[in-house]
């Protein structure tokens, strides 16, 4: 899980919301501010205090991506 997730104002996190966002009950003014304040704390998150720190979680981040596969589903396509 990545560290955001759980983080919100009231008991239950995300586990509340999911209904809500996956049914359309909550108005796109709504998501917007929840996705801007998501954008804001994760940018906050990867401030850095110079740029050697700066490039080190770069690498780091370069490092995990080529770890990952390219095409998530690849294995999963509906082949008719």
């Amino acid at each position: 899980m990545p560290e955001w997730y759980g983080k919100f104002p009231f008991p239950g996190g995300v586990d509340i919301l999911e209904p809500l966002l996956d049914g359309g009950w909550l108005p796109i003014p709504i998501l917007r501010i929840g996705i801007r304040k998501q954008l804001a704390q994760r940018l906050q998150e990867m401030k850095s205090d110079s740029c050697t720190q700066a490039m080190d979680r770069k690498m780091e981040y370069v490092k995990r991506l080529k770890q990952r596969p390219i095409a998530i589903g690849k294995y999963t396509q509906d082949i008719r």
